[in-house]
C-alpha cells in the first residue's frame, strides 16, 4: 500500500503541472492523456476516506463500550485530589 505521504506528493506533482491562469480560463483540455492517473488518484482518495470513516466508527464503538462497561468498583465515596503543585502537567 502506498503511504499517505507518497500519495500527497504524487497528487501535488500532478496538480503542479497545470497553470492557474489556464485552469481559470478553461483552456485545459482534459483529454485521455492522464485518465488512468486521475482515476487512480480518485480511487486512492476514496479508499483513504472510507478507511478514516471506518476508523472513526470503530473508535466511537469502543468509547461507547468503555463508558457502559462495569468499572469493577463503586464510584460513590471516592475522593479526588489535585496533586499538581504549580508544575506543568503532560
Amino acid at each position: 500500500m502506498v503511504p499517505i505521504n507518497e500519495y500527497v506528493h504524487l497528487l501535488a506533482l500532478f496538480l503542479s503541472a497545470y497553470r492557474p491562469s489556464d485552469v481559470l480560463k478553461g483552456a485545459i483540455n482534459a483529454g485521455t492523456k492522464g485518465i488512468w492517473i486521475r482515476r487512480g488518484l480518485v480511487g486512492v482518495q476514496f479508499i483513504v476516506s472510507i478507511s478514516f470513516i471506518i476508523g472513526i466508527l470503530v473508535i466511537n464503538y469502543q468509547m461507547t463500550y468503555l463508558e457502559k462497561r462495569d468499572k469493577g468498583f463503586s464510584a460513590t465515596g471516592l475522593i479526588n485530589m489535585n496533586t499538581s503543585i504549580g508544575g506543568k502537567r503532560n
